[in-house]
C-alpha cells in the first residue's frame, strides 16, 4: 500500500499543470447602428472572454477594399477566473455598399506587448445604405447626439431650438423613457439609471414632425 501511494504521488508531481483552453472566446460581434447609412459612424461592438483575469492590450483596424479586419489582443493573466471584455471600435463613416468584417481575437502570454499564442475569429457582413434624400441629410445636421455610444450622460444638440416642442427618449421597443421640453440648444440627459442597449432620441417639432437619432449605452 505504501509503495502504491509513493508511485501515485510521484506520478502526480510530474503531471503538467493544465489551466484550460487559453484561446479567447468571442461571445458576440455586432454592428452599431444595426442599419447604418452613409452619414453614420459605424461601430463594432465585440464581447470577448478569457479564462484568466488579464488585460485588453488594444486593437487595430485595417481595410482592403470592402473587407475590414479588426484585430484585438488580450493578455490571459495569471488569476484563475474568467474575465469578459466589451470593446467598442469606431470604423468611421463608410460609403454606401456591402462590407465584410473579420474580427480576430489574439491570446497573448505577455503584457504589454502582444505575443500571439492562440487565436479565434468570426466573420460577418453588413450593409451601409445611401442617403437618398437631401432633405433628410439637411435635417440630420440639425440634431446631434453625443457621445455615442455613451455610459452615464448624453447631450442632445439642436440647431433650431425655437422649432422644438419636446424631446423624447425611447427604448428599442418604442416605450417612452422620458420626455422634456428643451430650453437650450444643448440638452444634457442622464442615462446612468438606464440599462445597456439601443435607445432613440425623438425631437418633436411644433408642427408634429419627428426627427430621430439612435444612440447606445455601453458600460
Amino acid at each position: 500500500m505504501k509503495s502504491f501511494l509513493f508511485v501515485f504521488l510521484l506520478w502526480t508531481f510530474h503531471m503538467p499543470l493544465v489551466f484550460g483552453q487559453n484561446s479567447p472566446t468571442i461571445d458576440s460581434v455586432t454592428i452599431f447602428p444595426t442599419n447604418p447609412t452613409s452619414i453614420d459612424s459605424v461601430y463594432v461592438i465585440a464581447t470577448v472572454t478569457t479564462v484568466h483575469v488579464g488585460l485588453s492590450l488594444g486593437n487595430q483596424t485595417t481595410q482592403n477594399g470592402n473587407l475590414i479586419t479588426v484585430e484585438g489582443c488580450y493578455w490571459n493573466g495569471l488569476l484563475t477566473a474568467s474575465q469578459t471584455y466589451v470593446d467598442t471600435i469606431n470604423l468611421g463613416v463608410k460609403n454606401a455598399g456591402s462590407y465584410g468584417l473579420d474580427f480576430i481575437a489574439y491570446q497573448s502570454n505577455s503584457s504589454p506587448n502582444c505575443t500571439h499564442s492562440d487565436t479565434n475569429s468570426v466573420q460577418l457582413s453588413f450593409q451601409v445604405d445611401p442617403v437618398l434624400s437631401n432633405e433628410f441629410y439637411d435635417n440630420s445636421k440639425k440634431l446631434r447626439c453625443y457621445p455615442n455610444p455613451t455610459s452615464n450622460q448624453v447631450t442632445i444638440a439642436i440647431e433650431q431650438i425655437n422649432e422644438v416642442a419636446s424631446i423624447e427618449i425611447t427604448n428599442n421597443l418604442g416605450q417612452i423613457i422620458s420626455t422634456q421640453v428643451p430650453n437650450t440648444t444643448n440638452t444634457q440627459i442622464s442615462t446612468s439609471t438606464l440599462a445597456e442597449g439601443v435607445y432613440f432620441v425623438n425631437i418633436i417639432n411644433n408642427d408634429g414632425a419627428k426627427l430621430t437619432k439612435r444612440f447606445m449605452i455601453i458600460r
